[in-house]
């Protein structure tokens, strides 16, 4: 069994690490971590993407109808929160099929539009050719609907991944992880900004969004890249005024999940301190610096009800802390 959050972090049960071949004498693998008992063994507990990889090698794919089936389910589970219409900000190609097979069959009692998931070696190519092989566009029309691209640049704050310019405390100067390279970054978002369609760049670390708006400055001399639905997802974790100015002159939005910061503040206290926590999700600063804000959930994890979020955002309120973190500008 692998429990699995697109890659950040999964909890592998133990016959799972025995088949992967994972125990006390397997090295950590560059940019992921196996998180261990006092004794070496390990917990199941693997940390970003390369950790997950190890497990997710040996397990087998689920079938389309199992896929469809989680997907009407979670549908329907968001329908009961009042939603209408939903974005999945991370669907692979083999998804890409089932939530198109869903749509035909009658099981996708929402509006979706699905955020092709690309990386290092998934490029924009494979990734068109995907979403037309499978249907996407013909399934549903105005029921089923493709989003802007996908890609993960960083880890996450409360894991101590997020990509930063200083490093994480307690480390010997570990900035964060960074999952794509700049060249893979910048490939994706001229081919989208080509085909007239943007990209959701996953940065949550100051370094990481610097990283972001300066590819995005380079393919905007090519031409303008505002209007095309290119943004920063998350950007919570110390983000630059300089780059909120950047991102409004360049017409990047930024789609925040302030329920986030109710679920993941503790572990941020834990460790950067509350001081730099409390600074964490400056939702009034993006905006005053005149960028486009979104709202989500990023569940599953964090409450998933719309309601949770605004309160959040308004309140900035953490889970298990006594008074509001009232701080939210830099």
């Amino acid at each position: 069994m692998l429990l699995d959050r697109k890659g950040h972090d999964a909890v592998a049960s133990t016959t799972a690490l025995r088949i992967a071949g994972i125990d006390a004498s397997t090295a950590d693998p560059a940019g992921g971590r196996i998180e261990r008992d006092p004794t070496g063994a390990a917990t199941g507990l693997l940390v970003e993407h390369p950790a997950v990889a190890l497990v997710r090698a040996v397990v087998p794919a689920p079938d389309d109808a199992t896929r469809v089936g989680w997907i009407e389910h979670g549908s329907r589970v968001l329908r009961g929160h009042g939603f209408t219409a939903v974005v999945d900000p991370a669907v692979a190609p083999a998804e890409l099929a089932a939530y198109a097979l869903a749509a035909r069959s009658g099981r996708l009692p929402l509006r979706t539009v699905v955020m092709p998931l690309g990386d290092e070696d998934t490029d924009d190519a494979v990734l068109d050719e995907a979403v037309v092989a499978c249907g996407v566009p013909t399934a549903a029309p105005g029921r089923l609907m493709r989003g802007p691209t996908k890609l993960f640049l960083d880890g996450g704050g409360s894991l101590g991944t997020a990509w930063r310019s200083k490093p994480w405390p307690g480390t010997d100067g570990y900035p964060g992880h960074r999952s794509l390279s700049r060249r893979a970054l910048l490939a994706h978002c001229r081919a989208a900004a080509a085909a007239g369609r943007g990209v959701g760049v996953h940065a949550v670390g100051d370094a990481a969004v610097t990283e972001v708006l300066d590819v995005l400055a380079e393919v905007d001399r090519t031409g303008p890249v505002a209007g095309l639905g290119f943004h920063l997802i998350h950007a919570y974790l110390g983000p630059a005024p300089a780059d909120m100015a950047r991102a409004r002159r360049l017409g990047v939005a930024v789609s925040a999940h302030p329920a986030l910061q109710w679920h993941a503040g503790p572990a941020l206290v834990d460790r950067l301190g509350e001081d730099v926590a409390a600074a964490a999700n400056p939702l009034r600063s993006w905006l005053d610096a005149g960028v486009v804000v979104g709202g989500g959930s990023d569940g599953p994890g964090p409450p998933l009800s719309a309601l949770t979020g605004m309160w959040q955002a308004r309140t900035r309120r953490v889970r298990g802390a006594r008074t509001r973190w009232a701080r939210s500008r830099r």
